[in-house]
């Protein structure tokens, strides 16, 4: 029943998909763009109108679908005339991916198609190693992932009692691929599958941006073989269920629609572009400073205040819309209702952000740099421990070594180090590409700016002179600075670095490298060779070193502490149906417990911050039935930024109620309570 279940729902949201999609223009990229968002809004609003009656699961998830699709086709024809578009034939998806890198005969069609078989060939490195391992990740199992399976056994997405506020605070914009197929088919790989689709989106949309700006098909695919391969981006797409790589797609979205009302003005992509931003903002909210760039790209092209006006009214009404129908909007209401601010609880953000100083700004200022210079492969040990010296070296003369506030705790943030491997593990050559075109589009911006501010003298026609051009590599680089510096000096540097958080200002930056090798190769011929030379030095390591890791993988298979930890002996004495009270910290990852490895059989009902209430406490006994009692910790519980609170009380009653018996652990500290069996 669930199995069809979802094929019918996976039929609704494609016939929905396409109905919308047939209405825009039969430009190729315009397309793929206008589907993934349409993707993303019909799983999110699902998600939130099924949620209503509490009939999140598969049959109400599933009318729901039915309802927007009756809905799209009502609506669509009637926008379609206002707007002035027709209706054009049904795309063919696969047919189109296919022709997009084009095959032409000699060289061309050769180096074309020997470069997809190498994009081809990293994303199956990448699937496979997906495919072979579970949710491991430590934020994937304190709330990436199992905020999903509170959100099922709930039956809504709405807030609930927990522990963590990280698991009702954030926006859902990614969470809803892992959410989709796992609703209908309790089984984790599927949901792994859904999601990890959005690195060859975003691989895709690298390609795709870097043609928007007239980048040949080769280069274009260059750069998305070395984005695909960069380290960070390949070790993250295969193991971990964060949101970087889909943050990074949906930037990449937002810099074509900028990248568009700059160049032409028109109402679509006023439109698209304030849909977007909202889009990106509800994946991941730091990318909410991409939003200057949509009114300077509305004041961009030439037509009067009035069509300015319109322009930014479009994109204003479109985001609203999307605000409402994303989710986003009853986050951000949520949150400033429990802590007065849209983000979240001040007191969080104090946490992540930075300790403001002078200090602080020139310490990140010059360890950027050198987090970005990464050789690909250093195989001689001796070497390493030179290239280390220079680099500690390097910040000790540039006195940036000292640790700044809260780096001293090792396990977290963590604090920088300057290494080198034998194989790259951060950003490799792609790296220092990304750092050589951010410099160069900051200054052909500054030099733009200086030749427009000359254009209004006090006396003269400025008719006769001629008016600047800012180059299109240049407004995506100015995107990707923008993002990138708010990333390095408004957000704490976590484990030594934020590497994976730079993934998503890296991609439209990479694909503005791709335009300006591009020229260069134009004009001199040979520097073809020196990208090829730089495409292997990138590509190998890192698939040689995704080789290995699966190889060491397949020789030593995961252990249960990898998947189940904290609460590994808790996890061995529940069965299907279980149905336990959790009392733990912030950050305990509450995920095993819900028996993944057995359908998703149990369920988990967190006490929360609230202090100890008898009354409380056996209402839940008795309302959820609880057959177990699990706590992280015998005597107090800890919030990181909240006030812990005593739970000896809780331990008490259970050892004293004739209905538990406890059961012995060896993790210090941790007690579990079951329900005796008639």
């Amino acid at each position: 029943m669930s199995a069809t279940l979802a094929i019918i729902s996976a039929v609704l949201l494609t016939w929905t998909t396409l109905a919308i999609v047939r209405y825009f223009p039969a430009d190729r990229a315009i397309r793929f763009w206008t589907a993934l968002a349409a993707v993303n809004l019909h799983l999110t609003l699902a998600h939130q109108l099924a949620s209503i009656p509490h009939a999140l699961n598969p049959i109400g998830f599933t009318l729901t679908q039915a309802v927007l699709l009756l809905f799209t086709l009502w609506i669509a024809p009637r926008l379609a005339r206002r707007l002035g578009a027709t209706r054009g034939p049904i795309p063919r998806p696969g047919i189109a991916l296919l022709a997009w890198p084009g095959w032409r005969g000699g060289w061309s069609g050769v180096v074309n198609a020997a470069l997809v078989a190498v994009v081809l060939v990293i994303i199956g490195f990448s699937l496979t190693e997906q495919m072979s391992r579970p949710v491991t990740g430590f934020d994937e199992r304190m709330y990436n992932c199992s905020r999903i399976l509170h959100w099922h056994q709930h039956g809504h997405i709405w807030p609930w009692i927990t522990n963590n506020d990280a698991q009702v605070d954030f926006p859902i914009g990614s969470e809803v691929f892992f959410s989709w197929p796992l609703l209908f088919i309790k089984i984790e790989w599927p949901a792994r599958l859904v999601y990890w689709m959005g690195y060859p989106v975003a691989v895709l949309g690298v390609y795709l941006l870097a043609r928007a700006m007239a980048c040949g098909r080769a280069v274009a695919l260059g750069a998305a073989a070395i984005f695909a391969s960069t380290p960070t981006i390949l070790t993250a797409s295969g193991i971990n269920q964060k949101q970087d790589i889909w943050t990074a797609a949906m930037l990449l979205g937002v810099t074509h629609w900028i990248l568009r009302q700059w160049r032409t003005g028109d109402r679509l992509s006023a439109g698209m572009s304030g849909m977007y931003l909202v889009l990106a903002v509800n994946v991941k909210i730091t990318t909410i400073v991409a939003a200057p760039f949509l009114l300077l790209a509305a004041l961009a092209p030439k037509g009067g205040w009035q069509r300015v006006r319109n322009r930014v009214l479009i994109m204003a009404v479109t985001g609203m819309t999307t605000l409402a129908v994303s989710g986003l909007g009853f986050t951000f209401t949520r949150n400033f209702l429990e802590y007065r601010h849209p983000f979240g609880p001040e007191v969080a953000a104090k946490v992540l952000s930075p300790d403001w100083s002078l200090r602080q700004v020139y310490t990140h200022a010059v360890r950027t740099p050198l987090f970005l210079i990464e050789l690909p492969v250093i195989p001689d040990e001796r070497f390493r421990k030179w290239f280390v010296g220079l680099g500690n070296e390097a910040l000790y003369r540039l006195d940036a070594h000292r640790h700044l506030p809260g780096e001293r705790r090792r396990a977290w943030p963590g604090y920088f180090e300057f290494q080198a491997v034998p194989y790259a593990f951060r950003y490799s050559l792609g790296g220092i590409i990304w750092l050589v075109v951010l410099i160069w589009g900051c200054l052909a911006a500054l030099k733009w700016a200086i030749k427009r501010s000359r254009l209004m003298p006090r006396t003269g026609d400025r008719s006769t002179r001629t008016t600047p051009v800012l180059s299109d590599p240049a407004i995506v680089v100015l995107v990707s600075a923008v993002q990138f510096a708010a990333l390095v000096f408004l957000v704490r540097w976590m484990g030594g670095g934020p590497d994976r958080y730079w993934v998503a200002p890296y991609a439209p930056g990479l694909a503005a490298a791709a335009v300006c090798i591009d020229g260069w190769i134009r004009r001199r011929r040979w520097t073809a060779l020196v990208w090829a030379a730089v495409l292997g030095l990138t590509v190998y390591p890192a698939v040689k070193t995704t080789w290995n890791r699966l190889q060491r993988e397949r020789a030593t298979p995961l252990t249960a502490a990898a998947t189940d930890e904290p609460f590994t002996e808790v996890i061995t004495n529940l069965w299907p149906g279980s149905r336990v009270l959790l009392v733990c910290n912030r950050n305990a990852r509450d995920y095993g417990l819900f028996l993944p490895r057995q359908g998703f059989s149990a369920f988990v009902y967190p006490w929360g911050r609230i202090k100890y209430s008898r009354e409380r406490l056996e209402r839940m006994v008795n309302d959820h039935a609880i057959t177990h009692a699990v706590f992280e910790r015998e005597d107090r519980v800890g919030f990181h930024w909240y006030p812990g609170v005593r739970v000896a009380e809780i331990v008490d009653y259970f050892r004293s109620h004739p209905e538990f018996t406890e059961v012995p652990l060896q993790a210090p500290g941790q007690r579990l309570f079951v329900r005796k069996r008639p």
